[in-house]
């Protein structure tokens, strides 16, 4: 079982809800290191042109809302109305991957596909937020926060780590976007 649990994690994310639109096109993906130990502006900036909404979240915000210094952006990559940001470091624990899924109706789809796993709501982000364990203990559990916020669904994941400082990046997140 915690062999697979990086597998249905990583799973869960990109394959996102059943109901999911994908797009007729890839958009390529962006490529961008961030250099380890940047100070976090005190707010983080606006999406650039792309639109990419990983812009908003800058690997500095990861490192410094986690307390794990050396986050760097690995991967962004958007399909439709979905964008999947990938951050890693060389220390457990190693990634943070956060989806957000644009104009989507599909909440409780979400709380659905999770529905094995004990939720806990999160009062106070977002409209609506929950977060779940998956797995193992220490480094070996999967941690995930689910936030919506208007009409985009926040979903964040990392193995070991703090589910309490998850949730706190997803409370920093969803005041930029």
């Amino acid at each position: 079982m915690v062999r697979s649990l990086p597998f249905v994690v990583v799973s869960l994310l990109l394959a996102g809800p059943a109901c999911s639109k994908k797009a007729d096109q890839e958009a390529p993906s962006n490529k961008a290191a961030e250099p380890a130990g940047t100070p976090a502006a005190a707010e983080a900036p606006a999406p650039a042109a792309d639109g990419s909404p990983c812009n908003a979240v800058p690997a500095s915000m990861v490192s410094e809302v986690l307390g794990l210094p050396g986050f760097a952006v690995k991967n962004t990559e958007t399909q439709g109305p979905v964008t999947v940001c990938q951050y890693e470091r060389s220390e457990k624990p190693r990634s943070v991957t956060l989806r957000i899924e644009t104009g989507s109706g599909a909440w409780d789809m979400y709380k659905e596909q999770v529905k094995d796993y004990e939720l806990k709501d999160i009062p106070g982000l977002g409209d609506k937020a929950y977060r779940y364990t998956m797995g193992g203990s220490g480094d070996n559990v999967g941690n995930n926060v689910v936030v919506l916020k208007g009409q985009r669904i926040l979903q964040l994941s990392q193995l070991g780590g703090d589910p309490a400082k998850l949730a706190e990046l997803g409370r920093r997140i969803a005041a930029v976007l």
